[in-house]
């Protein structure tokens, strides 16, 4: 049976696109961290840094039983448990997107040309990898009992978000010196989310609507850059900010008439996310994300919630209609773990106070069903998609 692992975004595993609980939480990230490692781990290691506050026995025998649990979904044969390693084995019945997105970006390292050019084949294959980052790296995931496997997820998210930096430069450019500004742009404002602060990514989004004879549009974009600089740092726009604006007040920078070729329909497709580009589909939100986990009474996670099935599916079932009822998405569930989003399907200027309330929500329901449950909630900025959510 063929699947994907989801991990750039809220981790899931799908088989034949239907979501596979895997159970426990930790099943899943040992899953993640063998798959982004791509290495040999002893059975110590990996037992120290999945349950660090507990002795070695027991460590070993929790690390025993997610490797059970990850055998009984995946089938045996794809983790390669030796009496003293583990390794997960390069297997085709397992797609990855993180391994899609850094084999397409490895392809345009190969075409031969300088590495700051970006041919025609170079667009499409990095707009491929920039469609499959749905967001950072296993987001609004975390073990609060596990510092050094928080950190590395820290440090891995910080990675791949400066490769998604990387791809998104190149696609401005490349998209923005064959004339093609829509797809250009959409990049852009991409590029801009993962770093508000960056002036460089600001000048590119001024240049490319005033190219594209969006005047108005890359002179509001120079008004945000100021108040975002002033409110964040109490920083003026460097020097290069401010003459760029200036060109672009004073007309002097040239506006597009077309490129006198027409695009086909893979450029076409490219420049609208393979559908028609359109500003209002895409844009940055303010998300509040709410993540509940069972625990037992000592707040550790070892426990057998088997016991407790139908006490957890009712939860499960109490918390899909809650969500609903306060227009939050319900993301994923990791056996007894859940992981909902507010604002992002649907924006609400009180999200973050529906996510507190629905957390007092799940926490009565818990107590009513004699289950320990922990809820945990977070806000910040992301790009979505704002069409087809």
């Amino acid at each position: 049976m063929d699947y994907a692992l989801y991990l750039l975004g809220p981790p899931i595993l799908k088989s034949s696109g239907v979501s596979v609980d895997i159970g426990r939480r930790k099943a899943l990230a040992l899953l993640s961290y063998l798959v982004v490692t791509e290495q040999s781990h002893s059975r110590d290691a990996l037992a120290a840094l999945f349950w660090p506050n507990h002795g070695q026995s027991k460590a070993r025998a929790n690390l025993r039983r997610s490797l059970f649990d990850l055998n009984q979904v995946l089938g045996k044969g794809l983790i390669a448990a030796e009496r003293e390693t583990v390794d997960l084995k390069t297997a085709q019945g397992l797609w990855v997107d993180i391994r899609e997105f850094r084999r397409l970006v490895k392809i345009c390292a190969a075409h031969g040309h300088p590495a700051e050019e970006t041919c025609s084949e170079c667009v499409s294959l990095l707009g491929q990898a920039a469609e499959l980052y749905r967001n950072d790296f296993l987001f609004g995931f975390n073990l609060p009992d596990c510092r050094d496997f928080d950190e590395w997820h820290f440090l891995e998210a910080e990675k791949l978000r400066d490769e998604l930096a990387s791809v998104l430069r190149r696609l401005v450019k490349g998209l923005g010196k064959a004339g093609r500004y829509e797809g250009a742009l959409r990049f852009a404002r991409r590029l801009l989310a993962l770093d508000p602060l960056g002036e460089a990514a600001h000048r590119e989004l001024m240049r490319l609507y005033a190219l594209s004879g969006q005047q108005a549009a890359a002179l509001r974009q120079y008004r945000e850059c100021i108040r975002v600089l002033e409110e964040e740092i109490g920083k003026e726009p460097d020097e290069e900010t401010t003459e760029l604006y200036q060109a672009i007040r004073d007309h002097r920078l040239p506006v597009a008439s077309g490129t006198g070729k027409k695009p086909s329909d893979l450029e076409q497709a490219m420049d609208a996310g393979r559908e028609p580009d359109r500003p209002e589909e895409h844009e940055i939100r303010l998300v509040t994300v709410l993540m509940a986990g069972q625990s037992s009474a000592d707040g550790s996670e070892d426990i057998f919630f088997e016991d407790q099935a139908d006490k957890t599916g009712r939860l499960n079932s109490f918390c899909r209609e809650l969500f609903d009822t306060y227009g939050a998405r319900m993301e994923a569930s990791f056996g007894h773990d859940i992981l909902a989003v507010f604002g992002a399907a649907k924006a609400h200027e009180d999200d973050a106070e529906r996510a507190v309330r629905a957390a007092l929500d799940i926490q009565k329901q818990a107590q009513a069903l004699e289950l320990s449950v922990t809820v945990g909630i977070d806000t910040g900025a992301v790009y979505v998609r704002t069409k087809n959510f």
